[in-house]
């Protein structure tokens, strides 16, 4: 019998992944799957060597974007960054950057006695460097995002009553919400433009979007722990025409996660304080929360999935660079001009 293209009998003959199970972490991004890259034999060994440069690769097996800190014990000199591999054997080239609050960013009477000031309204807490007309570095004009903080009055008396409070206020408080049937749990942060949730006539900025952490609700005993599920970008569709705002955005979801280094442990324990992004994460508490303009919602497992889908946005495939999963664009409403820079083009890997 003869077949013909598009024919019935040569649609039942060709074939396809028409189920994928992804056993390890995966990123999404720009309608793409990146897996983690193992290491190999000599970068463990550097790692295991020298643990402050901590670094993990994502690849498609064509693309690849990699994390990495040149020394995260020295947060107030190197900054976190992300690579764009275009190819195999490329030179990795820098396209983005997350950095906390310098020492007097936020003026030198925070600097030097913050716990003496009682309200500080649009408190710079982190900032996002992007490429701009294609070449990236970290000066003032290629600082396109931040992320800002209303601290007010009794801020820090209601930290220090959460933190004496926690096993009620946590681990406590999930176990009635999982009772209650709400088995999941989904918190926002917003990030603004560089100057922050104020405009100069002193109204509020409109954000251009916001960081997602879903997690499910793990009993044990008495008391649930957070597990968590996916960490979004939940951006406004005009940032998805140049493709380094995604890759600089999606820092924080990785960063928050976590790299599986060799010395993961270490990491995440004895060098907390110093491998830890300079992202705060909502908690879900409110004493935690004062003053960072996140929403946390809790919900079912099931409208948790649905509200963190991945959907196309635009012309194009795209979703935004996260662990697991993205999320739709922001509503009509929200939307805004994306920062004045051209889109990012892959050089040649001789040109990078």
């Amino acid at each position: 019998q003869r077949r013909v293209r598009g024919s019935p009998l040569l649609d039942m003959l060709s074939e396809a992944n028409s189920f994928v199970y992804n056993v390890t972490e995966s990123v999404e991004w720009r309608g793409s799957t990146l897996l983690p890259k193992p290491y190999e034999c000599g970068d463990a060994c550097k790692l295991c060597c020298c643990p402050c440069c901590p670094w993990q690769e994502f690849s498609d097996g064509r693309e690849t974007l990699r994390y990495y800190n040149s020394c995260c014990i020295l947060p107030c000199c190197y900054n976190w960054k992300v690579a764009h591999v275009s190819a195999p054997g490329a030179d990795p080239r820098d396209i983005g950057s997350l950095a906390g609050a310098g020492c007097c960013e936020n003026g030198c009477a925070w600097c030097l006695c913050w716990p003496c000031i009682c309200t500080f309204p649009n408190l710079l807490v982190s900032k996002f460097f992007t490429s701009n007309q294609g070449v990236f570095n970290e000066e003032p004009n290629n600082n396109h995002f931040s992320i800002r903080r209303d601290v007010a009055c009794c801020d820090s008396c209601a930290l220090a009553c959460g933190l004496l409070c926690y096993p009620c206020l946590g681990p406590c408080n999930y176990f009635c919400k999982y009772c209650g049937g709400n088995t999941a749990v989904l918190s926002t942060l917003p990030f603004f433009p560089a100057h922050g949730n104020k405009r100069t006539d002193g109204t509020d900025e409109v954000r251009y979007g916001e960081f997602q952490f879903a997690s499910r609700l793990m009993p044990i005993g008495c008391c649930c722990i957070k597990v968590p599920v996916r960490y979004l970008v939940h951006s406004n569709r005009a940032l998805s025409a140049d493709r380094t705002y995604d890759a600089a955005l999606s820092l924080v979801p990785v960063l928050v996660r976590g790299l599986s280094t060799p010395t993961w442990i270490c990491d995440s324990t004895c060098c907390h304080v110093c491998a830890a992004p300079p992202v705060p994460v909502p908690s879900g508490i409110s004493c935690f929360d004062r003053g960072l303009n996140s929403v946390t919602e809790w919900m079912t497992f099931d409208k948790l999935v649905l509200k963190t889908r991945a959907e196309a946005v635009g012309p194009v495939q795209s979703t935004h660079a996260a662990p697991i999963q993205a999320a739709p664009p922001v509503q009509p409403s929200s939307y805004v001009q994306q920062p004045q820079s051209r889109p990012y083009t892959s050089a040649p890997p001789g040109q990078a």
